[in-house]
């Protein structure tokens, strides 16, 4: 009797040690997943930021894209007046230069 409880106590010993063993490469495991986890969402955080940059730096080029275009057209609305009414002006010349022709 003595001798199946020392082989007892010794397999009980041996499955505790085993499950041990597993508990720790569970733990070791599950602290590597978790470490994983952690880096992926670091770098979603800062991917999301960096977006989130990119994004209001582009709102802000936009914003001066506008103000060009507007300063822009309110400097050539001037001009084209101008060469517009030279056109009309060159036109009006060149008829009343071909009437005269056709008549004079």
């Amino acid at each position: 009797l003595s001798v199946r409880l020392k082989q007892a106590e010794q397999e009980h010993l041996k499955t505790a040690n085993r499950l041990r063993a597993v508990e720790l490469t569970v733990a070791l495991g599950t602290g590597g997943v978790i470490q994983r986890l952690r880096t992926v969402d670091e770098r979603l955080a800062a991917s999301e930021q960096s977006n989130a940059q990119d994004h209001l730096q582009l709102a802000v080029m936009e914003h001066r894209l506008r103000e060009c275009e507007t300063r822009t057209r309110s400097l050539l609305a001037p001009v084209v007046r101008q060469v517009a009414q030279g056109a009309l002006e060159l036109l009006q010349a060149a008829w009343a230069w071909r009437l005269r022709g056709a008549t004079g």
